[in-house]
């Protein structure tokens, strides 16, 4: 089997939305899909954005109970750190796991106080993505070219300095840096959940190389996003662009960096791919186009190296 660790998809979104079941959704990811992967670790983003502060706190609480209950009803691990991590893939090894989840929370303009960090935290997020589009109440978007607020470098600053691992994916250039320069203040890990490559394709959504260049001396990793409008003019994706953008991100960030955020059941797919199964015959192609070692280091090995050491 091919080991996978995937640093950013919908999945908890798109169940609670549709009210489906982990273990057979419809959607690009599912329990019975991902069989074809073990050990298999997924970042499952929680996606809060709402009209309202309010309202996005009662949606990530309805959407991460249905997804604690489908994790426990199917086996799964809710990863909250580095020995969970561990024990998560070497039970999977022995069939008492299908799966080690972690979670994020995709805009986190509702977290405006210290009380709701804590709440997220010891609810089991370990990964924010302090906005996603435009501005919210902690800073810019990449539709915006505002940096972090006051607030936003406030709670930032007192989530890296409680354990969290803080996500450029989604951010503005000013707030990038701005995030980046709290991790770099505070030592605590930041990672490029699902970001592409302006060298390969300009959009606001991809880092330049400037970007790419710091989180890589933060320690930090990047994961190859599968949405086509981050890709391709118009969307018009498929594998040979898929790969183009992996190499391009090779070439600046290094081999050890660089590692899968798909963006499963947050996006449309390029053409040519389906759902998770799709990421089977990609290490095939990506094994020829570099090395077995290099497609086995995307695929898995360097997220799950660097997040034991971003784990607590």
């Amino acid at each position: 089997m091919i080991p996978l660790f995937d640093t950013h998809c919908d999945a908890p979104h798109y169940l609670y939305k549709h009210n489906k079941s982990l273990k057979d959704s419809t959607g690009h990811v599912s329990l019975e899909k991902a069989e074809i992967f073990s050990p298999y670790i997924q970042v499952a983003a929680i996606w809060c954005t709402c009209a309202d502060s309010s309202t996005a706190l009662e949606s990530f609480r309805a959407t991460i109970n249905k997804f604690d209950n489908e994790c426990r009803s199917n086996g799964c691990d809710l990863v909250r750190d580095r020995i969970g991590l561990i024990a998560s893939a070497e039970r999977q090894a022995t069939g008492d796991s299908s799966a080690g989840f972690i979670y994020c929370i995709e805009d986190c303009g509702f977290i405006t106080n210290l009380d709701i960090l804590s709440e997220v935290y010891d609810r089991g997020v370990r990964i924010l993505i302090p906005m996603w589009g435009k501005t919210n109440a902690l800073g810019g978007s990449h539709e915006s070219e505002e940096g972090l607020t006051c607030l936003g470098r406030d709670i930032l600053t007192e989530a890296a300095k409680m354990g969290f691992i803080l996500d450029i994916s989604h951010a503005s250039v000013r707030s990038s840096y701005d995030i980046m320069d709290i991790a770099e203040k505070t030592r605590c890990p930041v990672i490029a959940s699902h970001s592409n490559s302006q060298e390969f394709f300009k959009h606001s959504r991809n880092l330049n190389k400037e970007q790419i260049e710091r989180l890589v001396s933060l320690n930090g990793i990047i994961g190859h996003s599968l949405c086509p409008w981050h890709l391709a003019e118009n969307g018009e994706a498929d594998l040979s662009t898929v790969i183009g953008n992996i190499e391009s991100l090779i070439s600046l960030a290094g081999e050890d960096n660089v590692c899968f955020g798909c963006d499963l059941d947050g996006t449309d797919l390029p053409k040519g791919f389906g759902d998770i199964t799709s990421l089977e015959p990609l290490h095939a192609e990506l094994s020829k186009k570099f090395s077995p070692l290099t497609a086995d280091k995307i695929y898995f090995k360097n997220a799950y190296q660097k997040f034991q050491q971003f784990l607590k």
